[in-house]
Formats: structure tokens, C-alpha cells, sequence
């Protein structure tokens, strides 16, 4: 036997144990490794401009800073909502005193509805069916205690991932080469590979975050106006703005119905109507493909720039794939799958625009 062929063999084999062993931390070793590639760039330009002396320190300072800014972005907001839940557990039995008036009040609408319009009685009482105050409260206290169950598994997801994120601002460049030198492919091959998962996932992450900001910022300001907690809700609606369609609704569809059965009709529309045309057609159907768009532009010419003569040089991918690729990741992984889903669209596409360029001697010899 080969030693290459004996080694191969040796490699596949420990790869698949130390997968074993790793396996509770890959999912978030993967997310703190794509983080760092995404804010790659951002971790260069603040160490060229940190103020240390020293070369050596300089590499740890950027790191130091750049895991505490990313802890400021993820872990604040997360740790506010957490705290937060469980205040609101007391309001639950409030908001379903307040859904027993509404589905009283839309009672006595129904009945005065003329014979033609029967049909919209039979579906308001499917609806409400099954409807009891006391199972309907504890349904709603379990959900809420669950959702402060899984928001400490978050957070501690969240630790192991800023820990990960630390050693790969830190140690990233040594890790990127040596995976360079032991990789079979060729260089430029690397770089393209290296490149094209860097702009995506930059995309990803900085669009995914302004447009949360952005959007949860719009709905704090509309809260605000009738008595909420602007920063609680904004906070709740920048996280559930990554889930597309359905992720505004979760949000303001509940608050319309509290102000609907507390007989605020002029709250119920505004808030509705709010939503729907300010956030979820402006801002998040018209605003955030420009930011996409703004942010893959940006990134793709800063690329160009450092990309060396001869190497090749990603072209950028389709906002639009990249949009597809959340949705996928989002439905396949969950909440991270808004950086998993792109990661393995960009691995894919390289390896095809690889695969492409090694097709491309034996088609122009035939």
C-alpha cells in the first residue's frame, strides 16, 4: 500500500472521529467561523488604526475589540429580550382578558350581519373554537416560559460562539494558510474559494443587520406613540424581520388585536396599517435589496482592490440568490440558518466556477 493512499485513509478516519467528538460545538464552531470571515475586513482596518506600538499586541487588541463588538450587537439585545419575557409572562392573562372582550365584541357584530354574509360568522367561530380564558392563559404561559427556556440555550450558544469567534479573529490568517498549504487545490483556486464565502457572507451579515436595526428602529417609533416598550419591541421585531413574510406579522399582528379588543379602533388601524405599508413594503420590500444591493457593491469593489494581478477575483453573486438562500437556511437550520444557507450557496457556486475553469483547457485542446 502507498503511504498517500495509507495516510488518506488514516486522515478520513480520524476526520470522522473527531467530527464525533466535536459534534456538539460544530454548528457553532461553523457560525463563529463564518462570522469572522464576514467582519474579515473589519478586523484588518481597525488593526491598522489601533493606537498600540506594538506589532505583536495588535493582532489581540483588534481581536478583543472586535469580539466585543459583536457580543454588543448579539448578546445585548438577546440578553434584554430574555429579561424581558419574563416581565411580560405577568401581562399574559391581561392580553387574554382582553382577547375574551374581542371575541365578545365580534359576537354581537356577527349576529347583525345580514343572511348573505353567514359565511363570515361560520369562520370567526372556527376560530374562536375551543376558546376557554383558563386553558387558553396556561397555553400561553407554557409558550412563554418554553421561549425563556430556549433564549438561555441561545444564549449559551452565543457564549461558545464569541469564544470561537475570539480564536478565529486571532489565529484566523496562521489557519487560512495552513489550510492553504495542505489543500490541494491550487492558490488562486483557494483565494477565489476564500474570497467568494468572504463577500457573501459580508453581505449577509451587514445587510441582515442594518435592515434589523432599520426595521426594528420603524417599529419602536411606532410603539413608542401608544404606550409600549419601544425598546423591547423594536429589539423583538429586528429578530423576527430575518423570517421574511411572516416575521412582521408575529409582531404587530398581536398588538393590533390588544388595541382592536381594548375598543382603540383608530390604535388597531394605524399600527396595521403602519406595518404593513411602511415596514413591510418600503423598508423591507423596496429599501432592503438597495442595502443589499449597496453592501454587495462595496464589497465586491473592495475585493477587486486587494486581489492580487493574475488571481481570480469573485464577480459577485445575485442579491436575489443570496435572498433565496436565507429563506432555505431558514426553514433548514432555523435562526442560523440566515448564515448557513448563504455559506453553503457560496461554497457551491465556487466550487462550480472552479470545477468550470478546470473543464476549460480539455474543451479549448477538443
Amino acid at each position: 500500500m502507498r503511504p498517500v493512499v495509507f495516510l488518506s485513509a488514516l486522515f478520513l478516519v480520524m476526520l470522522y472521529w473527531m467530527a464525533d467528538l466535536y459534534r456538539p460545538f460544530l454548528v457553532d464552531l461553523a457560525i463563529a467561523t463564518l462570522l469572522a470571515i464576514a467582519t474579515a475586513s473589519l478586523r484588518e482596518n481597525i488593526e491598522r488604526r489601533l493606537p498600540c506600538p506594538s506589532t505583536v499586541r495588535r493582532p489581540l487588541m483588534a481581536a478583543i475589540v472586535m469580539t466585543l463588538g459583536l457580543a454588543f450587537v448579539l448578546f445585548g439585545p438577546i440578553l434584554y429580550f430574555v429579561v424581558n419575557i419574563a416581565f411580560q409572562i405577568e401581562s399574559i392573562s391581561t392580553f387574554v382578558g382582553q382577547l375574551s372582550n374581542l371575541k365578545g365584541m365580534l359576537e354581537g357584530w356577527l349576529e347583525q350581519l345580514p343572511p348573505s354574509l353567514a359565511f363570515i360568522k361560520t369562520e370567526v367561530e372556527k376560530l374562536f373554537y375551543g376558546f376557554e380564558h383558563q386553558q387558553f392563559t396556561q397555553d400561553m404561559i407554557n409558550l412563554a416560559t418554553q421561549m425563556g427556556k430556549q433564549s438561555l440555550l441561545f444564549l449559551w450558544d452565543i457564549v461558545l460562539i464569541l469564544t470561537f469567534y475570539f480564536f478565529a479573529q486571532l489565529y484566523g490568517q496562521d489557519i487560512i494558510h495552513f489550510l492553504g498549504r495542505v489543500s490541494p487545490l491550487s492558490e488562486s483556486d483557494n483565494r477565489l474559494i476564500y474570497t467568494e464565502t468572504s463577500q457573501v457572507m459580508g453581505v449577509v451579515f451587514y445587510s441582515s443587520l442594518v435592515t434589523a436595526i432599520l426595521e426594528g428602529a420603524l417599529f419602536g417609533i411606532l410603539v413608542a406613540f401608544f404606550g409600549y416598550d419601544p425598546i423591547f419591541f423594536g429589539i423583538s421585531y429586528g429578530f423576527a424581520s430575518l423570517v421574511p413574510v411572516l416575521g412582521g406579522v408575529m409582531m404587530w399582528g398581536p398588538l393590533a388585536l390588544v388595541e382592536l379588543s381594548a375598543e382603540h379602533y383608530e390604535n388597531a388601524i394605524v399600527i396595521a396599517l403602519y406595518s404593513i405599508i411602511i415596514i413591510s413594503v418600503i423598508a423591507d420590500t423596496f429599501v432592503k435589496p438597495i442595502i443589499i444591493q449597496m453592501i454587495n457593491r462595496r464589497l465586491l469593489k473592495a475585493s477587486r482592490h486587494k486581489a492580487q494581478a493574475g488571481e481570480p477575483v469573485s464577480a459577485g453573486i445575485n442579491p436575489l440568490l443570496i435572498f433565496f438562500s436565507i429563506v432555505a437556511g431558514l426553514s433548514a437550520y432555523g435562526f442560523w440558518g440566515v448564515i448557513l444557507g448563504p455559506a453553503i450557496t457560496a461554497l457551491f457556486i465556487s466550487i462550480l466556477k472552479i470545477y468550470g475553469m478546470l473543464k476549460l483547457p480539455s474543451t479549448e485542446e477538443s
